[in-house]
């Protein structure tokens, strides 16, 4: 029976794992997608979305590194980007839009705390 009980163990830990793995691969498709988008701001004529889009390239390469470190950026990026269409690219840029806008909420409320407990201390 103990035998029995490992076995069923190990198959639910594989199986936690794959879902993990898929988890991680749908998170990365979707930073992707969003990279795409900001990239695209980031080589606008306007400074304005320029700036944003420069600001949003860097957060999205970096939760790139950050989640999936031996991510192939180039080969991946170049699959996104022949699968977005006009009606696809809107909806991202929608999507990540919003998490930004969110990301720059939670940041305005750290620097609040900031502000609360006196400032950063003094660089030496």
């Amino acid at each position: 029976m103990r035998g029995r009980h490992g076995w069923i163990l190990a198959w639910t830990l594989c199986g936690a794992l794959a879902a993990t793995s898929a988890r991680a691969q749908d998170a990365a498709a979707a930073d992707l997608r969003c990279f795409v988008v900001a990239l695209n701001a980031a080589a606008s004529d306007d400074s304005t979305q320029k700036a944003a889009g420069t600001m949003m390239a860097v957060y999205y390469m970096g939760r790139l590194d950050g989640g999936t470190p031996n991510l192939d950026l180039k080969t991946r990026l170049v699959e996104e980007i022949r699968k977005m269409t006009p009606e696809r690219f809107k909806a991202e840029a929608m999507r990540c839009g919003a998490d930004m806008t969110a990301r720059a909420s939670a940041m305005a409320d750290l620097a609040g705390v900031l502000a609360t407990q006196g400032g950063a201390p003094p660089a030496n």
